[in-house]
């Protein structure tokens, strides 16, 4: 799966395109830079007034500059014609004190020829810090560096490879099963304290080369979906997929980005590729464990089943009735206080 120049330029004529470029450029700059805040409005908010986004960086890097930057995002076919009036317009409408201490980012999804005459224009005006400017070249490009983001936008765009998925994906079609639909809130009731100490071990294996971590729940997809919520729930963990089948390692091995896998199955983790910087996390059920070929070395967790008043306070965060929380309470075997 590779997202070439050619097929962000065909995303950006459609009707969604003008909306989601700004999320799209908001997790690039979150999986790149060093940023203490991103404000960057997508779907229904880009009609907001003012600017597309601002970013706060840490640190210079070749997508985000250090400190302040305001970003403007465009579909619009007339690349040039449409970069110029944006400059002019916020130019106008920032104070001189604030563009010597800040940069102005141009993001384009269609091609760009002369972006590098137009930098230079600009650039030679002296009136921002910086100027910068991307096209969809750019794009396929800074794609390249984020993995997890562009299979997240390849899925989006309906052209994911096989064998790997998003672990939001994974999650939302787990959780959708149930009705009402599982929220991670509810997955969490009485068990954050197993969600911590299993996103502190995926840290350890991330640092320091660890064996492959095995979860255990009610059921092998249990342990999967909770593995998958629990690296959704930690902003730091950026770099994340879930393989569903063997062939999906290939992705994990041409990324070395890529820092966390959760594998569909405990079968897919016998092909699982072992190197420096990569977390695996194995589901398995908890009947299974006379079946497991783990070795005492290899850390394991155990997803118990919650009490009943976890339970019932997790059915009722879904927003369940109390009488239809009782009665699911009785279904599921919970005896009566």
């Amino acid at each position: 799966m590779r997202i070439t120049t050619l097929r962000i330029t065909q995303w950006a004529q459609s009707r969604e395109a003008q909306a989601e470029l700004p999320r799209l450029v908001r997790r690039l700059v979150r999986n790149t830079s060093t940023t203490a805040a991103v404000a960057m409005p997508s779907g229904e908010s880009v009609g907001l007034p003012g600017w597309d986004g601002i970013v706060q960086s840490n640190s210079d890097s070749a997508w985000a500059p250090r400190g302040t930057s305001f970003w403007e995002t465009s579909c619009e076919e007339r690349v040039g014609s449409k970069a110029t009036t944006d400059y002019n317009k916020r130019t106008a409408a920032t104070s001189v004190d604030q563009r010597d201490h800040a940069a102005f980012v141009f993001v384009t999804a269609r091609r760009w020829p002369r972006k590098t005459q137009w930098l230079e224009r600009k650039r030679a005006q002296k009136e921002w810090a910086d100027v910068r400017a991307f096209d969809a070249d750019d794009l396929e490009h800074w794609l390249e560096q984020c993995p997890a983001v562009a299979l997240a936008f390849a899925e989006e765009l309906g052209i994911a490879g096989p064998g790997v998925e998003t672990p939001r994906r994974s999650w939302e079609a787990w959780a959708s099963h149930s009705t009402p639909t599982l929220t991670v809130d509810a997955l969490f009731e009485a068990r954050e304290t197993l969600r911590n100490k299993l996103i502190a071990e995926v840290r350890n294996a991330i640092t320091n080369s660890r064996p492959p971590i095995t979860l255990r729940g009610d059921s092998v997809a249990e342990a999967a979906a909770f593995a998958c919520a629990a690296i959704l729930s930690e902003p730091s963990f950026r770099d994340a997929v879930v393989v569903t089948h063997s062939d999906g390692w290939r992705y994990v091995e041409k990324n070395a980005e890529l820092t966390i896998a959760i594998t569909a199955t405990p079968e897919i983790a016998t092909r699982a590729p072992r190197r420096a910087g990569l977390a695996i996390v194995v589901p398995h059920a908890l009947g299974d464990i006379a079946q497991s070929s783990a070795s005492d070395s290899e850390p394991e967790f155990r997803l118990e089943r919650p009490d009943r008043h976890a339970f019932e306070a997790a059915l009722i965060k879904l927003g369940v009735e109390q009488h239809a929380v009782l009665r699911t309470l009785r279904d599921d075997g919970y005896q009566p206080l």
